[in-house]
């Protein structure tokens, strides 16, 4: 098993991520979604997540997750970053560690602002903010406008 790619777990009947997930070294997609239909949502992540280096797409939409560790920062191959539907009040400085992310999926969370450390994803091309309650989005769109970045912040 150690040498799995692919791990899908939509609407699985788990309430808690498994920790022997961190040791799937070898993942390179992960998805965990929640399951609205059978109620079944995780709540947390863990924080050995970041021993999953190999990753390029880290997916845990429709959860309940209202906080990510900073060992995210640790997934320098992340090209797709999705948290849509979550509990997310903040984002850790560590995002911006992800030198390969090109696209954050967090709209639909309970995010007030962006880290700074979010000029640091030089690979971004687009950014969902949609239904979030940013108190300045201003600064994120000015920046993304400035480079190019797609971006939906919509309410």
């Amino acid at each position: 098993m150690k040498s799995l790619k692919v791990l899908s777990l939509f609407e699985n009947g788990l309430e808690k991520i498994p920790v022997l997930i961190c040791n799937l070294t070898s993942l390179t997609e992960l998805y965990l979604g929640g399951g609205e239909v059978f109620e079944y949502y995780f709540k947390e992540l863990p924080d050995c997540i970041g021993n999953l280096t190999r990753l390029q797409i880290l997916s845990f939409g429709v959860n309940r997750i209202s906080t990510i560790p900073e060992s995210i920062g640790k997934l320098k191959s992340l090209r797709i970053l999705d948290f849509y539907s979550n509990r997310i009040t903040t984002l850790p400085e560590s995002i911006g560690d992800l030198s390969a992310l090109e696209n954050l999926y967090i709209d639909f969370n309970e995010l007030t602002e962006l880290p700074e450390s979010i000029k640091n994803l030089t690979e971004l091309k687009e950014i969902r903010l949609k239904g979030n309650k940013l108190t300045d989005p201003s600064k994120i769109l000015d920046y993304c406008g400035e480079k190019g970045i797609k971006i939906d912040i919509s309410n």
